[in-house]
């Protein structure tokens, strides 16, 4: 009776340790915390001149377990009717981004970011649903400017230490 007691407890333990290194080693969340730039081509809107329209920008992000923290800079735009616009200093507008991961073991996470753009005429707000690959997230974004719908992709940028 005693032997039971001890190899199910021993084995209890065990069982327990394999699933932490499995989730600490394995199945642990993607590293998004650093230096992106992503950007948002509009495939559908309200606004006739956006469509086709790519949004360029900067972002630094950080991640407290699932939740995600960040700040960004739309750095320029091209579109059909103005062409490339750079934006610099001033011109730049402001993204608060914030968002969570949703863990999943058999197929690529998924990432929820909602941005909040402070606009030269109003701000907007925006949903990114973006899926991980490597050092990209990539998915589609639907926002209030304009009603604008599209797809997104961000890249890591690498930085030596």
């Amino acid at each position: 009776m005693f032997y039971q007691i001890i190899t199910s407890l021993i084995s209890g333990i065990l069982i327990a340790f394999i699933f932490f290194l499995l989730s600490d080693f394995l199945f642990k969340l993607p590293n998004l915390s650093g230096y992106w730039n992503f950007s948002a081509k509009t495939l559908k809107t309200a606004y006739i001149p956006y469509e086709e329209m790519i949004l360029n920008y900067h972002a630094l992000i950080w991640t407290e377990g699932k939740t995600i923290f960040g700040t960004g800079e739309k750095i320029s735009e091209t579109s059909q009717s103005k062409g490339f616009i750079a934006h610099s200093g001033e011109k730049r507008t402001q993204v608060t981004i914030s968002g969570y991961i949703t863990k999943k073991y058999l197929i690529r996470d998924r990432i929820v970011l909602h941005l909040k753009e402070e606009g030269e005429i109003r701000s907007s707000s925006t949903i990114h649903l973006l899926k991980t690959k490597r050092k990209k997230l990539m998915g589609k974004f639907i926002s209030t400017a304009a009603d604008s719908e599209g797809t997104v992709e961000w890249n890591k940028k690498v930085i030596d230490v």
